[in-house]
């Protein structure tokens, strides 16, 4: 009987890994106090210790397959949650240009991981799609003084059915 090995934790834990527990920005270095997985607005309801990432993978496709062996594509959005306060004092600038700075600090590190992830067995490539301060959630959260920035990722991996 075989067996159909998805890989999706892998690329999650390689993304998570790539974002890091902390990024510097500004020169002070900010540590995130969740990393969790799902749509955002499920998340900003119930949990209340910010700066915070939220991993959102959306439906996989398979983009091409042989023998035992597929190529997946993973669309992921990463979200970044953070106070007003916490992200402008970091920056020493207003809230959209202190979020931006710190998403495209947190996109950097993710991509100068490398195209695989750090995973050269499962990831073939990552490609960003979309990155920028999701004005209308941050706007929709101004009275939580909550800011979001966002980045779209698509991990292009593998996998394969195993034989047993």
């Amino acid at each position: 009987m075989n067996t159909f090995e998805t890989n999706t934790d892998e690329v999650l834990d390689a993304v998570r890994d790539a974002i890091g527990p902390t990024i510097v920005v500004g020169g002070k270095t900010i540590t995130w106090q969740w990393m969790l997985e799902g749509p955002p607005l499920r998340w900003l309801s119930d949990v209340h210790d910010y700066p915070m990432v939220i991993i959102h993978p959306l439906v996989t496709a398979s983009m091409m397959g042989g023998g035992n062996m597929y190529r997946m594509g993973l669309p992921i959005r990463v979200y970044l949650v953070a106070e007003f306060s916490s992200v402008v004092s970091a920056t020493n600038t207003q809230i959209y240009t202190a979020l931006r700075r710190m998403g495209e600090a947190v996109l950097a590190q993710v991509m100068n991981v490398g195209s695989r992830l750090a995973t050269p067995d499962i990831v073939s490539d990552r490609i960003v799609s979309a990155f920028g301060v999701d004005y209308d959630l941050t706007d929709a959260l101004a009275e939580s003084r909550l800011g979001v920035y966002f980045f779209d990722l698509t991990v292009t991996y593998f996998a394969w059915e195993v034989g047993g």
